[in-house]
């Protein structure tokens, strides 16, 4: 069967994904703080290279030519989307945890740069734009952009191939979707007003919950028991 063909996906219920997350949990937020940290690690070692080979604009306070810009964000987008990926895909398993896997597929960055490259200069350039409605257009179009690591990894599909499959995901999924983004934007202003503290359950929740939709759309293939 064509790699094109390999996934056609369902719906999913925003209720089940809620359910199932919460479920999970349990054992995962230690797994979530050492995700962020090492990721705040990656970007501030980037930050710090950025402010020793470039100048800092007092206009935009960046440090870095737009090149620049793209290069370490697609890099940054990247490997936070393997991480959080193979977190998610463990748990929605029901796998357990450990430091380890959460860099099992981290080979899987380079391929994924295809994608991540000209997303991130579409983003940066909104962001350039000082339009809140540019902005917005180009959330809106490049966010399928979020499931195309769990095709890559879960289906071994090639970038272009999971970037396919991902926009159907979302396309076959619009209501479903938008009742889940206002529910993160509701649980994330509560994570706000706990002075963070709760974005060690948001944190976890969020990565299991898209890792759900997944499965509840297209079905986990892989084994990722450990």
């Amino acid at each position: 069967m064509p790699e094109s063909h390999q996934a056609k996906p369902g719906p999913f219920d925003v209720s089940d994904v809620i359910e199932r997350s919460r479920a999970l949990i349990s054992g995962s937020k230690r797994h979530g703080v050492y995700l962020l940290l090492t990721m705040v690690g990656v970007f501030l070692a980037i930050s710090l290279v950025s402010n020793i080979l470039f100048a800092v604009d007092p206009d935009t306070l960046r440090a870095g030519p737009l090149w620049w810009d793209v290069a370490t964000g697609a890099f940054g987008a990247s490997f936070l989307a393997m991480l959080t990926t193979s977190f998610g895909l463990h748990r929605a398993r029901g796998s357990r945890l450990s430091y380890s896997t959460l860099f099992v597929f981290i080979e899987k960055l380079w391929p994924y740069l295809v994608i991540a490259v000209p997303t991130t200069l579409l983003t940066v350039l909104a962001d350039d734009s000082g339009s809140w409605f540019v902005r917005v257009g180009v959330g809106l179009v490049i966010f399928p952009v979020t499931y195309v690591p769990y095709f890559m990894i879960d289906r071994d599909m090639s970038p272009l191939v999971a970037l396919e499959g991902a926009y159907a995901l979302v396309l076959a999924n619009i209501g479903q979707f938008i009742l889940f983004t206002l529910l993160s934007v509701g649980l994330s202003i509560l994570g706000v007003l706990t002075l963070g503290v709760g974005l060690i359950w948001l944190g976890p929740f969020f990565m299991i919950a898209q890792a759900i939709i997944y499965d509840e759309a297209v079905g986990i293939r892989g084994d990722y028991a450990t």
